[in-house]
């Protein structure tokens, strides 16, 4: 069975809802008398709106119909893939033109012969440090090693290419730093890192790239 302070606080809900902030609601008394309860009946049903911020109490005058919280204004938090393309810093390690294996042949459907670019870079920011390798269909990008590669790579191939890439996959996992990855990422070989990997594809679902990140440090994502 409901507790009756209950029903006394769905009843000033239901009418709160249809008054202006602003607006006096009756006494406890008139309350008590009107819903036929004890007034601490309706004392815990107002001290409960007034905890919420629906009411606010004024000694001496009343209980009055507080206004809406202000709407917040911060932009939401980005996405793990906005934050580290748009907020971590980029230094190109290395990159080249090589044959697909038949590994990257069934990632990107390519058939024998065709090539992919693998792109290295350096992402840091405040507290952070981390790797990432690209993996990218070759015969899509033309020229691609003689664009600017010192920024992240999807910025590149939407500014340079004119594609609109989605990201259709992306993983998390803890895991150990390798030998090669320890030393860029300035840690002992097997400390922990984060490991993220994710895949990027066109409007029509083709895959295009694919991204292995190793990250030392603390990913913060904040809304600015």
């Amino acid at each position: 069975m409901k507790p009756k302070y209950a029903a006394v606080y769905e009843s000033l809900l239901a009418t709160i809802a249809t008054l202006q902030p602003g607006a006096k609601l009756d006494s406890e008394l008139e309350l008590s008398r009107k819903m036929d309860v004890a007034p601490m009946t309706v004392r815990r049903a107002l001290t409960l709106l007034a905890q919420e911020g629906r009411t606010v109490g004024i000694p001496g005058k009343g209980t009055f119909v507080a206004a809406p919280p202000p709407e917040k204004t911060r932009e939401p938090l980005p996405s793990l893939e906005d934050h580290l393309r748009t907020r971590l810093d980029t230094e190109l390690i290395g990159c080249a033109l090589q044959r697909a294996s038949s590994a990257q042949r069934e990632a990107f459907g390519l058939d024998a012969g065709e090539f992919v670019y693998l792109i290295r870079q350096l992402r840091t920011g405040p507290g952070v440090r981390g790797v990432e390798e690209t993996h990218i269909d070759a015969k899509h990008f033309p020229d691609l090693l003689s664009e600017d590669l010192s920024r992240p790579v999807r910025d590149c191939l939407e500014n340079a290419y004119g594609y609109h890439l989605t990201t259709t996959q992306l993983t998390l996992a803890h895991g150990t730093a390798s030998a090669d990855d320890a030393e860029v990422l300035e840690v002992e070989p097997g400390s922990g890192v984060l490991c993220l990997s994710w895949v990027s594809g066109d409007d029509n679902g083709k895959t295009l790239l694919r991204t292995r990140g190793v990250f030392a440090g603390e990913l913060r994502l904040e809304a600015y």
